[in-house]
């Protein structure tokens, strides 16, 4: 049922192999690549190669803790979306600075660029700044008050404007149990003549408890706005929720298993008269794994 364009569905087995390497540069700074080699067993696909590189670095200077994060992914997977193996090159860049004033009150500043350039399809630019303003009432509480501006450039529709008003928690009540959860308001205008302001509520929960001492459980759920590949849709609104569960067996094992839903929900753009459409994925995940020697792993 795999889509090969749309309305041309295949099955096909797929075979990944994913080799990869990490660098430690220095005490602050990683450089991490993998590549995927994937081999369908379909002639209608196309094998192909893709390619992860991702460096993180972080330094102090003076009161300021500064974070920086730059990747590029390409691949050529099968998406739901558009309905068939689609190329993508993405870059990413994320820098992120924090200052304290005294033991509770921060002011932690975040810009990201996210840059999408697909075959065919609608290439996006993306640029946002979140200004957070922190109160931690003690080492296991810290809560979070932010705002910011973004903007969105297509190449094949109307530009996007949007403010974000946010809100969040960390809190680890105990040595078993850790919460986030961040809300909000996304204020967003699609930049065309009869466009107006739409305000989509957005927010993300995640919770993580140890049950035993080698047994613990996730759940995380998420409200988030994305942009679409396609110019006849304005945006999409993504609801998805997962769930997992970590377990040791036999002093050496290690089984997970997880599965989550996903949903997406396509808003027709103001220049074009496309019909509503509506995508749901189920998955689900099982996987046993064990160390090998002292520096490797199987699953």
């Amino acid at each position: 049922g795999l889509l090969v364009t749309k309305g041309d569905a295949a099955d096909t087995t797929i075979q990944t192999v994913a080799p990869g390497i990490m660098l430690e540069l220095g005490a602050q700074w990683t450089l991490d690549y993998q590549s995927s080699w994937n081999y369908y067993s379909s002639r209608k696909f196309t094998d192909s190669v893709d390619h992860s590189v991702v460096l993180n670095g972080a330094t102090v200077y003076d009161n300021w803790t500064l974070r920086f994060s730059q990747g590029f992914n390409h691949s050529k997977q099968t998406l739901i979306e558009t309905g068939g193996q689609t190329t993508l090159d993405q870059y990413t860049t994320a820098i992120d600075a924090l200052t304290r004033f005294g033991s509770h009150l921060a002011l932690e500043s975040s810009a990201t660029q996210n840059l999408t350039y697909t075959t065919d399809l609608n290439d996006t630019k993306e640029w946002s700044l979140i200004e957070w303003l922190h109160f931690q009432y003690s080492q296991r509480l810290d809560t979070a008050l932010g705002l910011g501006p973004g903007y969105v450039e297509l190449n094949q529709g109307p530009d996007t404007t949007y403010s974000k008003f946010l809100g969040k928690i960390d809190w680890r009540p105990g040595t078993k149990l850790n919460l986030h959860f961040d809300a909000g308001l996304d204020h967003r205008k699609v930049r065309s003549a009869n466009a107006q302001y739409t305000n989509n509520p957005i927010a993300n929960l995640s919770a993580g408890y140890k049950i035993f001492e080698h047994t613990a459980l996730a759940v995380g759920a998420s409200r988030t706005i994305s942009v679409p590949y396609s110019a006849n849709n304005a945006l999409v609104k993504n609801l998805d929720w997962n769930v997992s569960l970590d377990q040791r067996l036999l002093g050496r094992l290690n089984l997970t298993l997880s599965a989550g839903y996903e949903k997406s929900n396509y808003e027709q753009s103001p220049t074009t008269t496309t019909i509503a459409r509506d995508d749901t994925n189920h998955w689900y995940d099982a996987r046993l794994s064990t160390a090998v020697m002292q520096r490797g792993s199987v699953s």
